[in-house]
């Protein structure tokens, strides 16, 4: 579970999380759902570990303002060949539904090809019950 506050720089004009900002919120859910299960960011591209998004979607449920406490639940609905489908439930902090996510990756080579997903990262993300 990811913990954060709606930040000035995450609102719009009108004073609720901009829509773009959520995919960073889940970047950053992404990046600490990796550390948890011993595969830091750093290290996976030390290790040449290369998944960018190539699909995301997202659902507002309730908007989120300035200061509002979140809690961010990541899932792995999906493992592929070299791709992986996650999932991101984001609450506010009386626990109601503010939004949902699902960010799509897919692991390529220093070349820009997909590539199968690496086994650390499989293992890792085996970890979270894949």
């Amino acid at each position: 579970m990811f913990h954060t506050r709606i930040s000035l720089g995450d609102t719009d004009a009108a004073g609720v999380l901009f829509f773009a900002r959520l995919f960073d919120i889940v970047q950053r859910t992404f990046e600490a759902f990796l550390a948890e299960r011993g595969l830091p960011i750093d290290r996976c591209l030390d290790a040449g570990i290369l998944a960018p998004v190539v699909h995301a979607e997202a659902d507002f449920r309730s908007p989120l303002r300035l200061g509002d406490a979140i809690n961010v639940a990541a899932s792995v609905e999906s493992i592929g060949d070299s791709s992986v489908r996650m999932a991101y439930v984001v609450r506010s902090e009386d626990g109601s539904l503010a939004a949902e996510a699902l960010v799509v990756h897919v692991c390529i080579g220093s070349d820009g090809r997909s590539v199968p997903v690496p086994d650390a990262l499989r293992r890792a993300l085996h970890s979270a019950g894949a």
